[in-house]
């Protein structure tokens, strides 16, 4: 009898610990996001976000028959938000590919790309939220660069 209440205990062990694990791993401190830019005009430049598919992972685009597929601009909507220095929303696009980044430097293959144009020298928060039901939002806050900068990580924090 005693040794089946030692395998019981540790299996009742087991499963705490994997608890555990499951809930640290899904608690966000920060995420770390692929960002790049280019092609500057005039007083603007172009920002490539890369979508990867540990993104997606956390809480994947559902599938719309009115948009003939999946329903990447709903999916984008509603997880991110791109705003200004005066809190105005900057608008961002989804595409399937990037001339901006070099995916030969990224691990692992993206999803696809978010889009927007945001003005040379400007002051931009960026907001993740990995998953709807879950309050808690990531935030990167950046300075817009004025020439090409190439894909590099960016850390997005507790807001």
């Amino acid at each position: 009898m005693s040794k089946k209440l030692g395998v019981v205990f540790f299996m009742l062990v087991l499963i705490a610990v994997g608890w555990v694990a499951a809930n640290k791993f899904t608690e966000f401190k920060d995420f770390q996001i692929s960002i790049a830019f280019g092609f500057p005009k005039e007083t603007e430049i172009e920002m490539h976000v890369v979508a990867s598919m540990g993104m997606t992972a956390l809480e994947a685009p559902t599938f719309n028959p009115k948009v003939g597929g999946v329903d990447w601009d709903a999916w984008v909507a509603n997880h991110f938000d791109l705003r200004d220095a005066s809190g105005k929303q900057v608008h961002i696009d989804f595409m399937k590919g990037s001339d901006v980044v070099n995916t030969k430097k990224l691990p692992g293959v993206p999803e696809g790309f978010l889009f927007a144009r945001v003005k040379q020298g400007g002051k931009y928060t960026f907001d993740y939220k990995p998953k709807l039901a879950d309050p808690m939002k990531l935030r990167y806050a950046f300075t817009a660069p004025t020439a090409d900068k190439p894909v590099e990580w960016c850390k997005f924090e507790k807001a």
